[in-house]
């Protein structure tokens, strides 16, 4: 958006229209959203050439105008798995509170994808979608009454790691501990 005819070239345009398939709005700071498809229109619109980027931008603007159509669908997928396996692994932490540290960053993982969700699914819901010829986002594209479920999972889990946070700590003192001593003997050999 910066420089539009950098643009022109392959790599630019596909990592564009990567980001473009995935959403229609995008969070500037915040609670600040910005339309992908107004911002675009803009910009191409006030080029002095712009015969030399007309191909990315029927292309990019298409996108754009497809992920009012396969974006929600395609998220709610994701919510779908990532709430099937944060019950799972909830489950498997009340179970086998030993396995909290080692499994940690995967927890950590699971929670962030899970936030990202929320937080598309929200950005989503509060900006309105591009108008564009042939795609329309129907009333129930997001609406997703299994977020509370999802919530639900996500405060499990942090709770199993704040009410075992000494097994937590344990675990990796002792792991760092082994794992310096015999990085240290390692390097003074």
């Amino acid at each position: 958006l910066v420089v539009p005819y950098e643009l022109a070239g392959p790599e630019h345009a596909a990592a564009l229209l990567r980001v473009a398939a995935d959403s229609f709005a995008l969070t500037i700071f915040r609670a600040e959203t910005l339309s992908v498809y107004d911002a675009f229109d803009k910009v191409f619109g006030s080029l002095k050439d712009p015969k030399r980027v007309a191909k990315q931008k029927t292309a990019v603007l298409d996108a754009i105008a497809n992920s009012v159509d396969a974006a929600p669908d395609m998220h709610r997928a994701r919510r779908v798995y990532l709430r099937q396996q944060l019950r799972q692994l909830s489950a498997i932490m009340a179970d086998k509170p030993g396995l909290l540290a080692p499994r940690v960053v995967m927890t950590l993982t699971g929670l962030t994808m899970a936030a990202d969700e929320t937080a598309w699914l929200m950005r989503h819901t509060t900006t309105p979608p591009p108008k564009a010829k042939g795609h329309k986002l129907h009333a129930q594209a997001l609406k997703d009454p299994e977020m509370p479920e999802l919530f639900f999972h996500m405060m499990a889990l942090k709770s199993l790691y704040t009410t075992h946070a000494d097994i937590v700590q344990r675990y990796f003192t002792e792991y760092l501990t082994g794992f310096d001593i015999s990085a240290a003997q390692e390097a003074c050999a």
